[in-house]
Formats: C-alpha cells, sequence, structure tokens
C-alpha cells in the first residue's frame, strides 16, 4: 500500500479514520435493531438510508493515515523509513476495519431487504420475524441511488493506495498490462465488489430504476 500527496483533506472535527469507524460500527448495529415490524420498520429503513449515505461522506473526506509534513521534515532517513512502515502497519489495519464495517452494512441491508430481524451479539445476525415489513419502492430506488454514488465515491477514494485499473503488473508479470478491476485480489477487490450484493438483491426486486 502506498501514499502521495493527494489524500483526501483532514477534516478535524471527524478525528482520523481509525477512530471514527468504531464511533459509527455500534450506530448502524442500533438502526439495524430496530423491529422489522411496522411502525418501527418505516423508521429503521429512515435511519439506515441516512446513516449509509453519511457514511460514504465521512470515510471518504479523511485519508486512511493522517501524516502531519511538519513531523515528517524533522526526521532522519531512517527515522522516515520506521515511520513510513509504522504507517503502512496502520493503514492496513483501518482498510480493513473500514472494509468490514461496509461488509456489515451490506448483511444488514439484506436483511432488511429480506424483511428480517437483527440480533446483535458478538457479530450481527439476520433473524426470520413473523409479520417483517417490506421496504417501500421509494426507499428501494433511494437506496440503489446511495449505493451506486457510494460504490464511486468508495472507489475514487481507494485508488490512490492500490493500484486500481489502468497500467500493473499483470497477472504473468508483464509491466504495463491493463488488469481489468475485476481480477483483482486482496482488499483491492473487497473495494471493487463494495455492496454489489445489495444492488444485486435491488435487481431481483425489479428496482432497477
Amino acid at each position: 500500500m502506498s501514499y502521495n500527496e493527494r489524500r483526501p483533506t483532514h477534516n478535524s472535527a471527524l478525528g482520523p479514520l481509525s477512530s471514527l469507524v468504531p464511533r459509527l460500527t455500534p450506530i448502524l448495529h442500533l438502526a439495524l435493531q430496530i423491529p422489522a415490524r411496522e411502525p418501527w420498520n418505516s423508521t429503521r429503513v429512515a435511519y439506515l438510508l441516512t446513516l449509509t449515505h453519511t457514511m460514504v461522506t465521512y470515510i471518504t473526506s479523511l485519508p486512511l493515515v493522517d501524516i502531519p509534513k511538519a513531523t515528517r521534515k524533522r526526521l532522519s532517513s531512517e527515522e522516515r523509513e520506521l515511520e513510513f512502515k509504522r504507517e503502512n502497519e496502520v493503514a492496513g489495519q483501518t482498510i480493513r476495519c473500514v472494509l468490514d464495517l461496509f461488509e456489515e452494512t451490506e448483511r444488514g441491508w439484506l436483511a432488511v431487504l429480506n424483511r428480517q430481524g437483527w440480533v446483535q451479539g458478538q457479530s450481527g445476525v439476520a433473524v426470520d420475524v413473523e409479520g417483517g415489513a417490506e421496504v417501500d419502492m421509494t426507499s428501494c430506488v433511494r437506496l440503489k441511488s446511495i449505493v451506486e454514488i457510494g460504490r464511486e465515491k468508495i472507489l475514487a477514494w481507494a485508488r490512490p493506495y492500490g493500484n486500481f485499473g489502468g497500467e500493473a503488473m499483470g497477472p504473468d508479470g508483464d509491466e504495463g498490462e491493463v488488469v481489468p478491476e475485476e481480477e483483482k485480489v486482496g482488499w483491492e477487490a473487497e473495494v471493487v465488489n463494495v455492496w454489489k450484493g445489495i444492488l444485486e438483491k435491488l435487481h431481483q426486486m425489479g428496482v432497477d430504476g
């Protein structure tokens, strides 16, 4: 994972990304645990729509690691190398937390779209609920829009930290060969496919507009 000077501007009000994600996760779990029956289900859907939208806005406004330039200038070459290794480690841990949050968001939305409830223990579990309410079409269309725009923002935010598309080392080691995004592996592949399951479910439900 490499860095360049095109990192998003740090938003001090939100703090570093490594501390923002742990604050967003319990909010997601709380919203998912709102009962799946009406009149509560419509409230659950409304909260989740807002959270999903703002989640992307907050996360993509921050760099993986906040690197003070003034501090970097005062370091020796050996110290800079050690600091760079530390930043790489922190970045790897942070991107893992971000991707886990996105995955949990998708699992939660699939439960909602399947008219299921949510039980939160050590990990969230979707449960069948008698009389679980469906998501109205207006909310489904809004969700589709949020997810599509969100995926674009997430991919644009992540590009500086990996080799997404374009020229890269090909599968046979050919330098300059174009590697399609769908052939990426590891965390890059997870970014490319973030929330793909939500879009597939919406398509199954006939939400194509």
